[in-house]
């Protein structure tokens, strides 16, 4: 997120990067449970994959969330208004780490009810940059069809030398190169955003985590949540 929102650094040097991310975590409030999703995966639909408290090693009262999507804003103006959803679980459906840029409707569009643009960037796995948008149908009917422009790397690029996450860091660390670390700024400023929250749930017994089954996309309730912050999958 913070590489989302921030400012353009003054250079690509460690020292401004890290500025920039810790002055935009600045902004952020702290989480708020009123827009807040937290729930804890149970037994798979099949029962071949265990529930989180099916383990021995778990208490059966375990309160611990095993997911959580939330709704931050940042306190500046250019993003005044704008929700950022963050979203991260066990046992989903898929494993993947991306950003999704979603476009706003325009208040004068001669097409209704059609998908939001979007600009997609997959980090990990199958790395990938893509643009969905709205084209008309060709032909003589008024009709929008959603498309995609896609850049996958492994389909684009011949033979991509793709390196794991952690070995761009050792490569870092062994070359002195810091921008890729997590600054002690912003790791006070993210602490600060997300500690009330946790402080909250382990204060409140009475929050109820929302149980969804091992291998699905998360609890039931998840699209109504998203789609109240006017995002549309």
């Amino acid at each position: 997120m913070a590489l989302t929102t921030m400012e353009r650094p003054g250079s690509f040097s460690a020292e401004d990067l890290r500025h920039e991310k810790a002055r935009v975590l600045r902004l952020v409030p702290p989480l708020d449970i009123k827009h807040t999703l937290v729930g804890q995966f149970v037994k798979s639909a099949d029962g071949k994959n265990p529930g989180y408290r099916d383990d021995d090693s778990v208490p059966q009262d375990s309160r611990c969330a095993t997911f959580c999507t939330s709704v931050v804003y940042v306190k500046n103006a250019r993003w005044e208004g704008v929700p950022f959803i963050l979203k991260s679980g066990k046992a989903l459906n898929e494993s993947k780490t991306e950003i999704r840029i979603q476009l706003k409707d325009t208040t004068d569009a001669m097409l209704r009810e059609t998908a939001h643009n979007q600009l997609i960037i997959r980090i990990q796995p199958d790395e990938a940059l893509r643009l969905k948008m709205n084209s008309k149908m060709p032909g003589l009917e008024l009709r929008a069809v959603e498309t995609e422009l896609d850049l996958t790397y492994q389909r684009t690029v011949p033979d991509p030398d793709i390196p794991e996450a952690y070995e761009c860091l050792l490569l870092d660390a062994f070359k002195g190169d810091y921008s890729d670390s997590v600054s002690e700024q912003e790791l006070e400023a993210s602490w600060r955003i997300f500690t009330p929250l946790l402080h909250h749930l382990e204060g409140n017994k009475d929050i109820k985590l929302v149980e969804y089954a091992y291998g699905s996309e998360g609890p039931d309730g998840l699209e109504d949540f998203v789609s109240s912050y006017q995002y549309r999958a």
